[in-house]
């Protein structure tokens, strides 16, 4: 792979993983403002280390370590400059363990969403595209599928019941392993 391809490929990473990284950061430092600033200089710390990441390893949590590092720094900053109270490390620590146990489940959920979506008949994935992904109406959706409104609602139910039925076979099968 040429270094082109690997620094747009890193790129890539980082944009698709920014908002998880601006969400986790912002759940261990309080101002918005100062979560950007965070991030920001994450960025520059992942750019920096760049050809230490394994692209065969999930990006986000090999990121998020170097999130945490920036905050503990933040907070050494904002503690010599100031007489705000802060979290102390050990509460840091605890939150960003949290964080890490919520984003494994929440990937694990969205795997099996991506899964069942991907099991479901044409026609049934293409109404809850419709109405979640490109955030149609009601009215919109059951015009373009010739059906009434009603029965748009009665579709869209059963479809997200099979949905959380094969989500939840999905999860209980990946826990039985």
């Amino acid at each position: 792979m040429s270094e082109k391809t690997s620094t747009e490929a890193f790129v890539r990473l980082f944009m698709s993983s920014q908002d998880s990284l601006y969400a986790y950061i912002l759940s261990l430092v309080p101002q918005a403002s100062d979560a950007q600033d965070v991030l920001q200089e994450t960025a520059v710390a992942l750019w920096s280390k760049k050809e230490e990441y394994n692209p065969n390893e999930p990006f986000i949590p090999w990121a998020i370590r170097f999130a945490y590092f920036q905050v503990l720094n933040f907070r050494t900053r904002q503690r010599r400059r100031s007489s705000t109270v802060l979290f102390s490390n050990e509460v840091i620590s605890a939150l960003a363990e949290e964080h890490s146990r919520h984003h494994a489940a929440i990937e694990s959920r969205r795997e099996a969403l991506t899964h069942c979506m991907d099991k479901m008949l044409a026609p049934g994935r293409q109404l809850l595209r419709q109405r979640y992904e490109e955030k149609g109406t009601m009215k919109e959706i059951a015009d373009h599928a010739g059906m009434k409104v009603s029965t748009l609602y009665k579709q869209l139910e059963r479809l997200r019941q099979q949905l959380l039925d094969c989500i939840t076979r999905s999860l209980a099968s990946q826990s039985e392993l």
